[in-house]
């Protein structure tokens, strides 16, 4: 008697949260140009902020509404994280 067991690699994602940004305390809206590719096509975003995603913060393009206490702290770091939909691995960029 023979048996076979395939295995299927299934690759990490490549997620890039896109360039740095500089914008001005009179503009909030900062669209966010996040990319998801490999092993996974979603993502989402966290921030160290105080603001939020629009129109969620699982749209890879989404736009983030800074709060005014983003604008007093002066810088606000952003965080796309992708899970492969295969597997419990994360990455983050």
């Amino acid at each position: 008697m023979v048996d076979q067991v395939t295995l299927t690699v299934t690759p990490a994602p490549v997620v890039s949260a896109g360039a740095d940004i500089t914008t001005c305390s009179s503009d909030p809206q900062v669209p966010m140009t996040g990319s998801v590719q490999g092993g996974s096509t979603t993502g989402t975003w966290s921030t160290s902020g105080t603001g939020s995603f629009f129109p969620s913060a699982t749209a890879l393009n989404a736009t983030y509404m800074a709060s005014a206490l983003d604008s007093l702290n002066g810088t606000v770091d952003f965080t796309l994280t992708s899970r492969t939909t295969a597997c419990a691995m994360w990455c983050r960029t």
